[in-house]
């Protein structure tokens, strides 16, 4: 059995970390793969990142370095070391010297890290240096694994070997509601995102905002810090939780994605637009990015680029039950066969074994 010592930001509450690393454990184990998670933040720390105080935070983060230290040394022992995103989040270049040496590294990027993250304070982004410190990860690196084209590109400028390892979901537990409901519902629209993310409605309000005066329409955002109205329409808030994450795709009808076109959305791997088509829900989506490969337009959603085509997506799918399940039973299709966890965890095994050597 092969042991991956596997650095990740933050524990599995974080979709990231979850989603491009922990979910694999359970698949790899049967490639002879065992993952070891170490994440720089633990479960408390975490819980408390966005909403603590300063001093609290630094505390925190102070500790992290500590404990980031001590699973240096023991992935020093593993096979291989994992490092998702970013090795410490600032200050992280002696933890990779402290890795030279020792067993081959494999850099996991699923997000525009090498860009300053939307919102960030001007200092920050001068003490994370995100992308010298990207670059950093990427020459230290035998391998990346970027999740679209776009990541895999900039490894390519900066010297290193890019695997193509898109974000994938366990279609065992993403699934199809078991029942649909009846003519009569309301039209169910969901957004599942964080505080982060939230700003991206705005591209959709004013179509939403028509949408609602002419039909009955439940529209849900579910967020880490969901709201009450969006832009003067009534909306049901639901505060993301891990236990109820599959519900919050099966229990739409339509499920948004608007993001904005800059250097950073285009980074994005679309997971939110690969659960919800996991679970045969067709999307409505931004042509951006990744998102022009998943939401096939006409075929497993529809892509929107301003108020008149999100309007007029939106009133097509509403008006068209049939129309939605064709969407989203393509939409399950391609995900069965190109986004899924056995997939993935071939791709990622087959990584593994390259830089390691050898076959467990």
């Amino acid at each position: 059995m092969l042991s991956v010592a596997c650095l990740v930001p933050h524990p599995v509450a974080s979709p990231s970390s979850r989603i491009r690393v922990a979910q694999y454990a359970p698949a790899l184990r049967n490639h002879g793969i065992e993952l070891r998670l170490a994440p720089f933040f633990d479960d408390d720390a975490y819980a408390r990142l966005y909403q603590a105080g300063a001093v609290r935070r630094a505390v925190d983060t102070a500790r992290a370095f500590v404990r980031r230290a001590g699973q240096i040394r023991r992935a020093r022992e593993a096979d291989a070391v994992l490092v998702h995103r970013e090795i410490a989040p600032f200050l992280g270049a002696p933890f990779l010297r402290a890795l030279e040496g020792g067993p081959p590294v494999l850099f996991d990027l699923d997000d525009a890290v090498f860009l300053p993250a939307p919102g960030g304070s001007p200092w920050l982004r001068f003490v994370r240096r995100p992308q010298a410190a990207t670059e950093e990860l990427i020459r230290g690196a035998s391998v990346c694994l970027a999740g679209n084209s776009y990541l895999a590109e900039f490894v390519q400028r900066a010297g290193g070997r890019a695997v193509h390892l898109p974000t994938v979901v366990d279609t065992g537990s993403f699934r199809p509601a078991s029942a649909w409901p009846d003519g009569d519902a309301p039209l169910r629209i969901s957004w599942v995102g964080t505080h982060s993310t939230q700003d991206y409605l705005d591209l959709v309000v004013p179509a939403l905002r028509r949408l609602a005066s002419e039909r009955p329409v439940e529209i849900t955002v579910v967020s880490n810090r969901p709201p009450a109205h969006l832009g003067g329409i009534a909306v049901r808030g639901v505060r993301w939780s891990l236990e109820n994450e599959v519900s919050y795709f099966q229990e739409a009808d339509v499920g948004l994605y608007p993001v904005p076109d800059d250097p950073w959305t285009r980074g994005k791997c679309g997971a939110k637009a690969i659960q919800y088509m996991a679970c045969a829900v067709p999307v409505v989506a931004s042509p951006v990015g990744v998102l022009t490969d998943l939401v096939q337009d006409g075929v497993t959603g529809f892509l929107a680029d301003d108020e008149e085509a999100w309007l007029g997506t939106l009133q097509r799918l509403g008006g068209d039950a049939e129309l939605r399940r064709r969407l989203g039973a393509a939409g399950r299709g391609l995900v069965e066969s190109r986004y899924s966890l056995e997939v993935g965890a071939g791709v990622l095994a087959d990584a593994i074994r390259s830089v390691v050597g050898r076959v467990p």
